[in-house]
C-alpha cells in the first residue's frame, strides 16, 4: 500500500476522461498513427481463463475477491510502431497481454499491470517458478537476448538490483501481496501484433528473465507487463515511439464476449465533444497514476473528500484498471452510502462479502446519478458504473470502504476513453512483547506511535489469514515473543538440540522451520537447522497416514517416497519442505528442559513471504491434528493457557502453559464454548453482543456466521476487528458516553482521544454465550502517542477476531477435549 505523507513532485500530467457511448468508443477502431492492443475481459469466451461452468454470481464474487487482494499492491526504436496491437486479458483484477519475446518470436501470456513496472517472464532454467501451463521462454534459444550489465545505468537506476559472479545485473522485485520474482536483467526484442496484421518489433527491450518466482500468480500467465510510471514500464521504455501517450476502453462486465483496445502513441490521444482532462500528481512512488478527488455528489448531494492515506490534498486517489471496486475510506464511503440509500425506494438485501449495500435485482427503482468530481473534471456515471448484478436476484452498489485507502476501480472506468499522456502529463479519463527489551525485534529508536502504529498494520495484514508421548508435559512452559501481530517460541530441535525461534501461531497447525540446503529461503538472521546434524531426524513415507492428513502432503518424486508438505497462509506466504520426525524440546517450570520424540516437523527448503529475519518458521497452535497441541496428546489432555502482559510493560515477560498448569479456575472465572467448525485451526466462540455503559448492542453475525461460532479468538491479531455495521453501533455508544476531546489518530484508529492525563472509559462488557467478560480501559483503548489514545476496536468488512489487546491481563485457558475457552481477569505480571 502507498504510504501516506508521500512528497507531492512539482510536475504535474492530466488524464482525460471520455464521456461517450460504447457503441461510439469502445468499438471504434484505431486511428491513424500509433498502435493498439487488444483488451478481453478475464471472463470473455477467448480468455485463457474462461469457465463455461461459472455462474454471473461466480464471476463477480471472484472479482472482488481479487481487487481486494489487489490493494496490497498499492502498498510497493527504429520501427514505426503505427500500427502495433496486442490481446488482453483481465486477471486477478488485471489484465493479460499477449506478447512475444526474442528471435525468433517466443509467445508469451503475462500480466498487464498498472501498479508495477518491470517487464519479466518466468525462464529456464528456473530454480523455483510458480507453476505455468505454457512453456517456459529459453534465453539461451533467442539470438537477440543479452545480459545487462551491473554497471549499466538500467541496472544502477533500477531498485533491489545486484552484481552477479558474471558482473551481469541481477534483479528482485516484489509485489505488495508478497508476490515475487527474482532473476536477470536483460535486454531482448519484444514484439507486439498490429491491426494491420503485421508485427511491430520493439528492440532491446529491459526485461526481467525470472529464476525465482511465486506468490499469487495464475498458472495461465508467465510473468508481468509493468504500464505503470516508473523508468522500466513498457510505456517509458516506448517513450519516444508513443510519446507517452497510451488510452484503454474496457467493456461492461456483460459485454465479456467482446473485446476492446488498449492504445497506443498517436492512436491514444482522446478529444472531442464530452471529453474532460484532471491533473495526474506525481508522487513517490512513481509506478502509480495519482490523481486528486474534490468530491462525490448523489443526485443533487455533494460530499467533499477530505483525503485518504495517499494525502489530504493532490494525488489523493489512484486510478487503476487492476482494481474492480472503487474504494474509499471508510467515513466517507459511509457518507456516499447514506446519500445513495437516502435516495432508493427499495428493500436492501444480503450481498457477497465486501458490498454493504445490496438490493433485490427484480424490483424496479431508480438509481441516482453520480458524479466523481476530480480536479477540472467531472465525471457523470452511469448505473453500469455504480451497480453491478451479483445474481439473478440481487445488485450491489459498486463503491466499497476498506481501510483508509482510495482507488478508482475499473467498474467506474467501463464505457469511458480513457487516455494517459505522461509526457504533457494528462491522462484522459515468553510471553515477551516484540517491543520488549528482550525481543529480538527492539528497536530503540521507535517511539511509542512507531510501535502501535506497526503493530496495527501487521495487525491488519494478519486479517488475510482468516478467510480460510511418554514423558510429563505439564511443567513445559516456553518463552513467547510478540512479532508482526503473532508471539515468536524459544524452541530446540534434534539431536543435539538446536535453538530455533518461531512463530507461536494460534493461526496454524504444522509446526516447520527453514532447514539447510535451501533452495529458496526468506532472509534469516540465524543460522538454519541442518537436519543431517540431527541424529532423531527421520523423514515421514508418503505412504503413512499421517503424510495424508497434511495439507500438501504427498510423495517427492515417483522413486522418492518420502513425504513432502506445501502450505499456504492467506496473505500469501507459503513453505515447501520435507515432512520428518524429530525431537521437539520445550523449556520448563522446572529449569528441566521437556523433550517430546517424534514430533511430526515441516523440514522447509523453499520459503518466501512475510516472515521476519528474527523468526525461523512456525509453531503450529491451531486446533487441526499435527499442530503441537494435539501432537502433545494425552499428557496435556488438550490444555493450554497464556497471559498477555499489557503493551507498556515491555520489559516482563509470561508463559504458556500446558496440561494441569494451564487449568483455569477460582473466583471471577467465565467460561464460554469453544464451538467446532472449518477450517479446524482456528478457535471459533459465540458473540451475543457488547455493551458499553448500560447500552447493550445486539451482535448479528459475521462472515464466519450469524449464530454459534461467529467470532474468531485469536492471540496474534492486535485489535478486535468486527462487522462495519455493528462496529459503526458500537463506536456511537462509546462516543456518546465518552466525555473527551476527539483527536486524529494514526490509519486504522477511527475513534481517538486527546490522552495527555491518565483516563476511565465507559465499561465495556463483551457477551460470548455463558460468560460476560468485562474489559478494562486497558483493554478498549490504547495510547499511540504521547497526547491520544484510540479507541481498540475497528471494522474489517465482515470479519469477526477477539484481537490480543481484549486479552491482555486475562489468564485465558483452552480445553479443546472440554472444548471451552475460560477467561480470569489476572495481573499477568505476577502470573
Amino acid at each position: 500500500m502507498v504510504t501516506p505523507n508521500q512528497a507531492i513532485l512539482t510536475t504535474m500530467a492530466a488524464i482525460v476522461l471520455a464521456i461517450l457511448a460504447l457503441s461510439t468508443l469502445c468499438s471504434i477502431e484505431a486511428q491513424k498513427g500509433g498502435f493498439s492492443v487488444e483488451l478481453f475481459h478475464r471472463d470473455s469466451i477467448n480468455s485463457p481463463f474462461y469457465n463455461p461452468l461459472e455462474t454471473t454470481s461466480d464471476r463477480v464474487t471472484n472479482a472482488l475477491r481479487r481487487s481486494f487482494n489487489r490493494v496490497h499492491r498499492f502498498k510497493t526504436n527504429s520501427v514505426p510502431t503505427t500500427a502495433a496491437e496486442s490481446d488482453l486479458t483481465a486477471d486477478s483484477g488485471e489484465y493479460l497481454m499477449k506478447i512475444s519475446l526474442g528471435t525468433p518470436r517466443f509467445d508469451i501470456v503475462a500480466i498487464a499491470d498498472t501498479g508495477s513496472d518491470l517487464i519479466w517472464t518466468q525462464c529456464k532454467p528456473c530454480s523455483q517458478c510458480f507453476k505455468q501451463d505454457a512453456p517456459f521462454f529459453d534465453p539461451s534459444k533467442s539470438s537477440t537476448y543479452r545480459k545487462i550489465s551491473c554497471s549499466a545505468s538500467q541496472c544502477i537506476d533500477l531498485e533491489r538490483t545486484s552484481c552477479s559472479t558474471d558482473h551481469s545485473c541481477q534483479y528482485a522485485v516484489s509485489y505488495g501481496d508478497s508476490s515475487f520474482s527474482d532473476g536477470d536483467l536483460a535486454a531482448d526484442t519484444l514484439t507486439l501484433a498490429s491491426i494491420t496484421g503485421r508485427p511491430v518489433t520493439f528492440p532491446k527491450t529491459v526485461i526481467g528473465c525470472g529464476t525465482s518466482n511465486g506468490g499469487t500468480f495464475d498458472e495461465k500467465t508467465s510473468g508481468i507487463i509493468g504500464l505503470g510510471g516508473g523508468q522500466v514500464s513498457l510505456i517509458s521504455q516506448l517513450r519516444t515511439s508513443v510519446a507517452g501517450k497510451f488510452s484503454y476502453c474496457l467493456l461492461p462486465i456483460s459485454q465479456a464476449g467482446n473485446s476492446s483496445k488498449i492504445n497506443f502513441g498517436s492512436n491514444a490521444i482522446v478529444s472531442g465533444p464530452g471529453v474532460v482532462s484532471t491533473p495526474l500528481v506525481k508522487k513517490s512512488p512513481d509506478t502509480f497514476y495519482f490523481l486528486t478527488l474534490e468530491a462525490i455528489t448523489v443526485g443533487t448531494k455533494r460530499i467533499k473528500f477530505t483525503g485518504s492515506s495517499l494525502g489530504s490534498e493532490e494525488g489523493n486517489i489512484i486510478i487503476d484498471s487492476g482494481t474492480t471496486l472503487t474504494l474509499l475510506p471508510s467515513d466517507f464511503y459511509s457518507e456516499v452510502e447514506s446519500a445513495m440509500t437516502s435516495q432508493i425506494s427499495a428493500k436492501r438485501i444480503e450481498g457477497p462479502e465486501g458490498l454493504s449495500l445490496c438490493y433485490n435485482a427484480k424490483d424496479e427503482f431508480k438509481i441516482p446519478d453520480v458524479t466523481v468530481h476530480f480536479t477540472n473534471a467531472d465525471m457523470k456515471l452511469k448505473p453500469l458504473n455504480t451497480f453491478i448484478r451479483v445474481s439473478d436476484t440481487a445488485i450491489c452498489f459498486s463503491f466499497s470502504s476498506l481501510d483508509d485507502v482510495a482507488i478508482y476501480g475499473n467498474l467506474s472506468q467501463m464505457d469511458f476513453l480513457i487516455g494517459y499522456d505522461t509526457q504533457k502529463q494528462t491522462v484522459s479519463v515468553e510471553l515477551i512483547h516484540r517491543d520488549s527489551i528482550k525481543s529480538p525485534f527492539y528497536n530503540p529508536f521507535e517511539t511509542t506511535f512507531d510501535r502501535v502504529t506497526n503493530a496495527f498494520r501487521r495487525s491488519f495484514s494478519r486479517v488475510h489469514r482468516f478467510y480460510p508421548n511418554s514423558i510429563t508435559t505439564t511443567e513445559a512452559n516456553p518463552d513467547i515473543i510478540v512479532n508482526t501481530g503473532e508471539y515468536l517460541m524459544n524452541i530446540s530441535l534434534g539431536t543435539p538440540s538446536f535453538s530455533v525461534v518461531a512463530l507461536a501461531d494460534t493461526g496454524s497447525d504444522l509446526i516447520w522451520t527453514q532447514c539447510s540446503p535451501c533452495s529458496q529461503c526468506f532472509k534469516q538472521d540465524a543460522p538454519l537447522f541442518d537436519p543431517t546434524k540431527s541424529s532423531t531426524y527421520r523423514k515421514m513415507s508418503c505412504s503413512s497416514n499421517s503424510c495424508e492428513n497434511i495439507q500438501g502432503g504427498t510423495c517427492a518424486s515417483p522413486t522418492d517416497t518420502s513425504c513432502i508438505y506445501s502450505v499456504t497462509y492467506g496473505d500469501n506466504s507459503f513453505s515447501k519442505g520435507d515432512i520428518a520426525y524429530d525431537t521437539l524440546t520445550l523449556g520448563s517450570t522446572t529449569g528441566q528442559a521437556v523433550a517430546l520424540p517424534d514430533t511430526i516437523i515441516g523440514c522447509g527448503n523453499n520459503n518466501a513471504g512475510t516472515f521476519s529475519g528474527k523468526a525461523s518458521g512456525i509453531i503450529g497452535l491451531g486446533g487441526g491434528e499435527i499442530s503441537l497441541i494435539n501432537q502433545l496428546g494425552s499428557p496435556i489432555n488438550g490444555k493450554f493457557s497464556y497471559c498477555l502482559l499489557p503493551m507498556t510493560q515491555i520489559g516482563k515477560s509470561s508463559k504458556m502453559n500446558f496440561g494441569s498448569n494451564a487449568i483455569v479456575s477460582g473466583p471471577g472465572t467465565v467460561s464460554t464454548p469453544l464451538i467446532e467448525k472449518s477450517p479446524n485451526t482456528f478457535y471459533f466462540l459465540t458473540l451475543k453482543a457488547i455493551s458499553v455503559g448500560t447500552q447493550r448492542i445486539e451482535f448479528k453475525g459475521s462472515s464466519l456466521g450469524t449464530d454459534e461460532g461467529n467470532i474468531v479468538i485469536d492471540s496474534g491479531t492486535t485489535l478486535t476487528l468486527i462487522p462495519s455495521d455493528f462496529y459503526s453501533q458500537l463506536e456511537s455508544a462509546m462516543d456518546s458516553q465518552f466525555n473527551g476531546i476527539r483527536a486524529q489518530g494514526p490509519q486504522g484508529f477511527n475513534l481517538c482521544y486527546v490522552a495527555i492525563h491518565e483516563f476511565e472509559a465507559p465499561e465495556v462488557t463483551v457477551h460470548f454465550a455463558n460468560a460476560d467478560v468485562k474489559l478494562k480501559t486497558l483493554n478498549t483503548f490504547v495510547k499511540v502517542d504521547d497526547t491520544t489514545a484510540c479507541f481498540a476496536f475497528s471494522p474489517a468488512q465482515n470479519i469477526a477476531i477477539y484481537g490480543n489487546l481484549a486479552q491482555m491481563n486475562f489468564l485465558i485457558g483452552y480445553d479443546t477435549k472440554s472444548q471451552a475457552v475460560s477467561f480470569k481477569p489476572t495481573d499477568c505480571s505476577k502470573n
